[in-house]
């Protein structure tokens, strides 16, 4: 029952704040380039108000919230998981509907899969005290990864010659951050008992 109230408690937090709201928006906002991917403009349009978005919701997340630690920060996880969920959806539906080879799919995703699984490690080597104590507000590396990652969707429907390169850059980006991630995260290890 106090479970139940609990999440209750976060939907409404998440779903009543305006920084939360920003974040949540790239959910839809990935779903809705699935019904005109070959779109260019359109599919473009969506790209640049999912990247406002990420801009805004952290800024206007800053100035209305008191700094919290851990998963307490919703906004710290709900950010990398809307941001990743957008990603994810464009991306294979710009890859399908484009002809765009895989492996520029696989350079744009690059961080986003060693995130899950770093996330998973971390969860499983820390124990659940430590995982939600772990601060996960944005870093300027994942920030600049994600510009990356929503470049990569513009160049592949505006400018193909500007594809490859991009996504190079996206997937050594999303391999940094990931690095700086791991390192962090052992750096700031609970101590053995």
């Amino acid at each position: 029952m106090a479970e139940d109230t609990e999440k209750r408690s976060l939907l409404h937090r998440i779903f009543t704040d305006p920084a939360h709201l920003l974040s949540v928006v790239r959910i839809p906002l990935g779903l809705l380039v699935w019904w005109r991917p070959a779109d260019t403009i359109f599919v473009a349009v969506i790209v640049v108000i999912a990247g406002l978005t990420d801009f805004l919701d952290g800024r206007l997340g800053r100035r209305l919230h008191p700094p919290a630690e851990g998963t307490a920060n919703i906004g710290a996880w709900l950010d990398p998981v809307c941001d990743k969920f957008f990603v994810l959806s464009t991306a294979t539906a710009i890859v399908v509907t484009h002809h765009v080879p895989w492996v520029v799919l696989a350079l744009v995703l690059v961080r986003d899969v060693l995130t899950l699984l770093a996330t998973i490690a971390l969860r499983i080597v820390v124990g659940a005290d430590a995982f939600h104590r772990y601060d996960f507000r944005a870093r300027p590396t994942g920030k600049v990864t994600m510009a990356a990652q929503l470049l990569v969707l513009l160049a592949v429907v505006l400018w193909p010659a500007a594809m490859m390169p991009t996504a190079i850059v996206a997937g050594i980006m999303g391999v940094v951050t990931v690095v700086e991630r791991m390192v962090l995260a052992w750096r700031n290890r609970p101590a053995p008992p």
